[in-house]
C-alpha cells in the first residue's frame, strides 16, 4: 500500500515511520538528499519549526491515501488516486494538467491494490472519455 509520495521540498525517512519495512523509490532524475539526525531535530527549535508543517503535510497525505485505498470500487479508487496525484503533483498545461510524478502502470496498480491490467484498461477508458491520462 502506498502511504506517501515525496515531492519537491518534502522530506521522508525511516525515523518518521513505525513500519518495520521502509522503502523509498526515486521517481525523479534530480534529487538532493539531506540527512538530519534525530538529535539535531530534538535540539534545534529552528529545525522543528521548519519540519512540523511538513510532518503535518505528510500525515494529511497518508490519510488521503488510506481513504483512497478504502474505496471499494476499483475504477473509482483509480479515479480518486489520479485526482489526488493531480492536486498534489499536477502542473497546469494548455491541454490540461500534467502529473509530474512518473509512475508505471504497475506502480499505480500497487498504489490502488489492483492489477496492472486493470490500471491499463481503466486508463484506456478515461482516455476514450477525453481525460487523456499520460502516465
Amino acid at each position: 500500500m502506498l502511504v506517501g509520495l515525496a515531492g519537491k521540498n518534502m522530506f521522508f525517512g525511516s525515523s518518521l515511520t513505525c513500519l518495520p519495512t521502509y522503502q523509498a523509490t526515486v521517481l525523479s532524475e534530480k534529487v538532493q538528499l539531506v540527512s538530519i539526525a534525530l538529535t539535531q531535530m530534538k535540539e534545534s527549535p529552528t529545525i522543528q519549526e521548519i519540519l512540523m508543517p511538513k510532518i503535518v503535510q505528510r500525515l494529511c497525505q497518508t490519510e488521503s491515501l488510506i481513504a483512497i485505498a478504502g474505496v471499494r470500487q476499483i475504477p473509482v479508487r483509480i479515479y480518486h488516486l489520479l485526482l489526488w496525484l493531480k492536486d498534489n503533483f499536477g502542473q497546469p498545461r494548455l491541454q490540461g494538467t500534467r502529473i509530474e510524478v512518473r509512475l508505471t502502470h504497475q506502480e499505480l496498480a500497487s498504489a490502488c491494490g489492483t492489477t496492472r491490467v486493470t490500471i491499463t484498461r481503466e486508463l484506456s477508458k478515461l482516455k476514450k472519455q477525453g481525460a487523456s491520462p499520460t502516465i
